[in-house]
């Protein structure tokens, strides 16, 4: 997306990425946050629609049966780090 909206190639892309997620680094909350990245490269396309075509149902954990299972009769509470973009999306893969 973004070696498409500057006009230069993927690599090119890939390199200015990494430096930008760099200058930032993981200690910083922002660099876990889409829609920060979004703002900052000035993409047009919306986290939410990229964020709805990647398959999270792929990646569940084979014990989802016994979490669906323990939800019938308790409250499940969830601790992630995921921004809540990301665990909205993640979650709609449960249903």
């Amino acid at each position: 997306m973004l070696a498409e909206k500057r006009n230069i190639s993927f690599e090119q892309a890939q390199e200015f990425v990494i430096e930008e997620y760099d200058k930032i680094g993981q200690n910083d909350a922002r660099w876990y946050i889409p829609e920060y990245w979004f703002d900052l490269f000035g993409l047009s396309t919306s986290v939410h629609t990229i964020l709805s075509s990647i398959d999270y149902a792929g990646g569940l954990y084979k014990d989802i049966d016994v979490i669906e299972e323990l939800a019938k009769n308790y409250k499940i509470i969830i601790s992630t780090n995921n921004p809540t973009s990301i665990l909205k999306h993640k979650l709609q893969a449960l249903k």
